[in-house]
C-alpha cells in the first residue's frame, strides 16, 4: 500500500485532475440520476379484484371468492391467500413465499390460474382483475379542479385537463375521484305505463334494440364487395324519447318520451372528492417506475402554470398573503438549514381553481437537502477545526474528500442498478461523519510526521501508511454492523439491499 500512496503523492498533478475528474462525473450523473422516495422493492404480493354488479356478500364469495381460491391453492410458490367478499366485490390477497426462486413465475401461474375459472355468474360481465403490487403504484401528486359552476361544466373542464395531465413525460396513469360517469336516465312515469299497457320490460328492450352498432355481413357483386353495417346508436341523449316502443295499425305510436322523461345527467356519487372544503374533481398521479419524482413532479405544475396563464375563462396565479416581518440571524439560519417551505399557490381558470396536495416530492427535496446540509456543516466544521489545530491548508484537502466521496457514489449508483431515495440517503449521511472522523485522523497523523523532521513528501506517505489499517478497520466494523441486513428475507431485506455500506 505503501508504494500505491508514494505513486500518487510524487505525481500531484495526476492525483488533482483524478480527483477533479471523480467530481465532475458525480455532477453529470447527479443531473440524469433519479431520484424518489422509496427503492424499487419486490413486494411479493398480487391483489385480484372481481366485480360481482348487485350480489350480497354471501353470493359473491359462494359464486366468485371460493372459485377463485380453489384455482389458486394449485399455485406452488404461494404462502398465503386473504380473501374479502363484500357487496358487489370480490378481493383476493395473495402473498409470495419470501423464498421463492422465481417469484416471476409465480405471478404469472397466479394469472394463469385467474384466467382458468370461466363458471362465473351472468352478471360478472368483466374478468378479475389482476394486480401486482409494487412501489409504483403510490401516487406522487393529487391534483383537484373545482369551484362554482355547474358540474357539467367542472367535468368537461377536467376532461380536457386530464388529456394534458397523461401526456407529461413521467406519468404512468391518473385515477380520478369525483368524476362521474355519464348517464341518460328514463324515469318512466307508471300510470302512462298503466295508461298504454306497456311493460317495463319492453321499453328496455326497445332501447336495446334501437342503441345498436352491428356489421350484418357483406354485399357482394362481379365488380365490388362491400360490408353492410347497422349503425343506430344514438348520438343525442334526447334521441332516446323518439324510441318507438310500440306501433300497431289500429293505434298512435307510443315512443319512450310518451311512457317517460329523458334526462342528461351523471351516476349517483359512491365516493365523494374534496379540496379546500369543496366539492372537486381530483386526479392522483402515479410516475413510471424509470421517472424521476421531482421531475415529473415539477413539469406537471409547469403544465398547470401554464394553463393557469392562458385560462379557459382568464387565468392568473393567486398566491396566499404572508405578512411579511423581519427575522433575526438565528431565524434565518434555521430557515436555511430546515430547508425552503413551499408556500401553496393556488390556479384558477377564473371560477374554476386548480390546487394541488399530496406532493411526495418534497420529502424526497428535504432528504436531498438534509444531506447537502450535513455534507456543508461537516466541510465547514472540517475546516474550522483543522485550521486551528494544523493549518489550513491542510484543512482545505481533508474537506475535499466529502464532495469527492459524494461525488464518487453518485457516479457509481447507476452502475449498481440504485438510485437516490430515503434509505440511500441516509446511508449517505451516515458516511459523511465516517469521511470526516477518518480525514481528521489521517491529517493529524501527517502533521505529526512533518513535526518528527520529516519531508512533506515522507510525511503525507508515512503518515497515511501508518494509520490505513486502523481506519480500514473503522470502515470494516461499520459493515459489518449492517451485514446482517443481506441475509435477511423477504420485503424488509429487499429494501435494505439498497442500504450502501460505508
Amino acid at each position: 500500500m505503501k508504494a500505491i500512496f508514494e505513486f500518487f503523492t510524487r505525481r500531484h498533478i495526476l492525483a488533482t485532475l483524478f480527483t477533479i475528474g471523480i467530481i465532475m462525473l458525480g455532477l453529470n450523473s447527479l443531473r440524469t440520476l433519479k431520484r424518489d422516495q422509496f427503492p424499487e422493492v419486490d413486494i411479493g404480493e398480487v391483489v385480484i379484484t372481481t366485480t360481482y354488479p348487485g350480489a350480497s356478500p354471501e353470493d359473491v364469495e359462494l359464486n366468485v371468492t371460493n372459485k377463485l381460491e380453489d384455482e389458486l391453492k394449485n399455485v406452488n410458490g404461494i404462502d398465503e391467500i386473504r380473501s374479502t367478499s363484500m357487496e358487489n366485490l370480490s378481493l383476493i390477497d395473495v402473498i409470495i413465499e419470501a423464498d421463492a426462486k422465481d417469484p416471476d413465475k409465480v405471478k404469472s401461474d397466479i394469472r394463469e390460474a385467474v384466467g382458468r375459472v370461466t363458471d362465473f355468474p351472468e352478471e360478472v360481465t368483466e374478468s378479475p382483475l389482476v394486480t401486482e403490487i409494487t412501489t409504483a403504484i403510490f401516487p406522487i401528486i393529487e391534483v383537484g379542479i373545482t369551484g362554482d359552476v355547474e358540474y357539467s361544466e367542472l367535468r368537461e373542464i377536467a376532461r380536457q385537463f386530464e388529456k394534458k395531465l397523461k401526456e407529461v413525460p413521467g406519468v404512468s396513469h391518473l385515477d380520478k375521484y369525483g368524476y362521474r360517469a355519464r348517464e341518460v336516465k328514463i324515469e318512466v312515469n307508471p300510470s302512462r305505463m298503466e295508461q298504454y299497457q306497456v311493460p317495463l320490460r319492453e321499453i328496455i328492450m326497445a332501447v336495446q334494440a334501437r342503441n345498436i352498432r352491428l356489421t350484418g355481413g357483406t354485399f357482394e357483386s362481379f365488380t365490388s364487395e362491400k360490408n353492410v353495417v347497422t349503425l343506430a346508436q344514438f348520438r343525442n341523449p334526447y334521441e332516446v324519447g323518439d324510441v318507438i316502443v310500440r306501433s300497431t295499425f289500429e293505434g298512435p305510436l307510443i315512443r319512450v318520451k310518451d311512457l317517460a322523461i329523458v334526462r342528461d345527467d351523471f351516476e349517483e356519487e359512491d365516493l365523494v372528492s374534496r379540496m379546500n372544503g369543496k366539492s372537486a374533481i381530483s386526479f392522483e398521479i402515479n410516475k413510471t417506475e424509470s421517472a424521476d419524482i421531482i421531475r415529473t413532479v415539477r413539469a406537471i405544475k409547469k403544465l398547470i402554470r401554464q394553463e393557469a396563464s392562458r385560462g379557459i375563462v382568464g387565468g392568473y396565479i393567486d398566491y396566499p398573503q404572508v405578512e411579511t416581518e423581519r427575522r433575526g440571524f438565528v431565524e434565518t439560519l434555521k430557515s436555511i438549514l430546515g430547508g425552503r417551505q413551499d408556500a401553496p399557490e393556488l390556479y384558477r381558470y377564473g371560477p374554476v381553481q386548480i390546487t394541488t396536495a399530496n406532493d411526495l416530492s418534497g420529502y424526497v427535496r428535504d432528504s436531498f437537502r438534509t444531506v447537502l446540509v450535513n455534507g456543508a456543516i461537516g466541510l465547514v466544521l472540517v475546516v474550522v477545526m483543522l485550521t486551528i489545530f494544523l493549518n489550513l491548508r491542510t484543512a482545505f484537502w481533508v474537506a475535499i474528500g466529502i464532495p469527492v466521496s459524494m461525488a464518487g457514489v453518485f457516479f457509481l449508483m447507476p452502475f449498481f442498478g440504485t438510485y437516490l431515495d430515503s434509505i440511500s440517503l441516509a446511508s449517505l449521511i451516515l458516511v459523511i461523519g465516517i469521511i470526516v472522523d477518518d480525514g481528521i485522523i489521517i491529517s493529524e497523523n501527517i502533521m505529526f510526521r512533518r513535526h518528527l523532521g520529516e519531508s512533506p513528501l515522507e510525511a503525507a506517505v508515512n503518515g497515511v501508511n501508518e494509520v490505513f489499517f486502523p481506519v480500514l478497520t473503522t470502515v470494516l466494523t461499520t459493515f459489518l454492523a449492517f451485514a446482517p441486513i443481506f441475509f435477511i428475507k423477504g420485503m424488509l431485506a429487499s429494501s435494505s439491499m439498497s442500504f450502501p455500506s460505508p
